[in-house]
C-alpha cells in the first residue's frame, strides 16, 4: 500500500535546509529513521513527516549557532 504522505530524501533535504549527503549521513548515524527502503544498492528511501519533524526539532537554530 502506497502512502502519499511519505517524503523522499530530496524533500527531507529541502525541508531541513541541507544536502542529500547530509540526510544520508544522518540516516547512517541513526538520527533519522527510514520508513520505507526500496531494494538495491541505490534503493530509494522514504521518510514519515513526523520523523523528519522530530529530527528537525533536535537541530540547533541559526540564532543559537
Amino acid at each position: 500500500m502506497r502512502n502519499p504522505d511519505l517524503l523522499t530524501t530530496a524533500q527531507v533535504a529541502q525541508q531541513l535546509g541541507c544536502s542529500l549527503a547530509t540526510v544520508n549521513r544522518h540516516v547512517r548515524d541513526g538520527k533519522i529513521r527510514v520508513e520505507v527502503q526500496f531494494p538495491g544498492q541505490k534503493g530509494a528511501r522514504l521518510y514519515h513527516p513526523a520523523e523528519v519533524d522530530r529530527f528537525a526539532a533536535t537541530m540547533p537554530t541559526e540564532a543559537s549557532a
